[in-house]
């Protein structure tokens, strides 16, 4: 066989998501690509299921249908893996393809010279027929060939596309608008994904939840649009205080949080009391009005991630110092220490039997 069996099936699926897209009559988006290139190559059960239930309940799937699904099934981390493994598997089949165009070339030079050689000799005509049909049998290989290269490198190239437009979409599901920085959704994702993961490895993480002081009184003074000024220099001034590798994300009206990788409590509070005093040399102006508003102020709650710890638990210790920051006076930091460890094993382990 040219192909591995990984690229033929890649190919296949490929072909069978794109036909099944137009069949329906449904926009050739990226998302709606993935949905059916997942169900076909039986990457998700669960979607799998949803979208034969739509079809039993004798719903016609359109476009919504497709970026609903592809947000609830596909958006978090598996359109990585589906594309790039297709991506993968057309880069293995063109190196096949090429590798075995060039030993084929040959072999159809080397064909013909004999065949060009032997018909010299009447009695070896017989071979010299073999011969000269081995070699247009190769030709004929060689040109198929070509066309098989043609479509690979086609192939390929729309699938790079599609990859590349998979994690545009991505990046913009996880994007508050107004900010650019992380949505609330990527920053649950980040709890219950790497943060917890690291955390349980023993690694040290702390998650920081930050409150604008009297942002509705700055909303109903100077109007919403000073109000979304005040965003998104709140924004900026926390991706300006964070390393790589930490998350920074609005979390809901004027609320924001951030997780700090491989951070103590310590190095929570320096990076809040960065925030803070680099807030307190910026003085807002009104852009629409010119008026000079003064330094905006924030309170901050912070608490570590303890190893074997639900999410939620960390989350809403965080919340707990920051309502204690606001309620001590606002413009300061609060900060909880999680338990033990050994009192989240004890609280999260089976109950033993009577």
């Amino acid at each position: 066989m040219l192909f591995y069996d990984k690229s033929a099936v890649a190919l296949a699926l490929a072909d069978r998501a794109l036909e099944r897209v137009r069949a329906l009559g449904l926009a050739p988006t990226p998302q709606a690509f993935a949905v059916w290139y997942a169900i076909y190559g039986e990457r998700s059960q669960e979607l799998s299921a949803r979208v034969a239930a739509l079809e039993a309940d004798g719903l016609s799937l359109r476009d919504a249908h497709m970026d609903e699904l592809f947000l609830r099934y596909l958006a978090e981390d598996q359109e990585d893996g589906a594309s790039d493994e297709l991506t993968s598997a057309l880069g293995t089949a063109l190196k096949l393809v090429e590798e075995f165009g060039g030993d084929v070339q040959r072999y159809d030079k080397a064909i013909s010279d004999a065949s060009a050689g032997m018909g010299i000799a009447g009695t070896l005509e017989h071979l010299r027929t073999v011969i000269a049909t081995l070699a247009a049998e190769t030709t004929r290989m060689v040109r198929k060939n070509a066309g098989m290269r043609r479509r690979l490198d086609d192939m390929s190239g729309r699938m790079e596309k599609m990859r590349s437009a998979l994690k545009s979409a991505r990046r913009h599901a996880e994007t508050d608008t107004l900010t650019g920085l992380a949505n609330r959704r990527r920053f649950d994702q980040t709890l219950r994904g790497p943060a917890n993961r690291a955390a349980d490895a023993g690694a040290q993480v702390v998650v920081m939840m930050v409150d604008i002081d009297h942002f509705k009184t700055f909303n109903d003074t100077h109007g919403h649009a000073f109000g979304d000024q005040v965003l998104k220099l709140i924004a900026r001034v926390l991706s300006e205080n964070v390393r790589p590798g930490d998350v920074a994300a609005r979390f809901g009206g004027e609320e924001f949080a951030l997780v700090l990788a491989n951070a103590t409590i310590r190095d929570g509070k320096d990076v809040s009391g960065r925030i803070m005093r680099t807030l307190a040399g910026r003085e807002l102006v009104n852009r629409s009005t010119g008026t000079r508003v003064g330094a905006v102020t924030l309170s901050i709650g912070l608490t570590d991630y303890v190893k074997g710890e639900a999410p939620g638990d960390v989350l809403r210790r965080a919340d707990e110092a920051l309502y204690e920051a606001k309620a001590a006076g606002r413009n300061r930091v609060v900060a909880r220490f999680g338990p033990p460890p050994r009192q989240v094993k004890a609280a999260t382990a089976p109950a033993a039997p009577d």
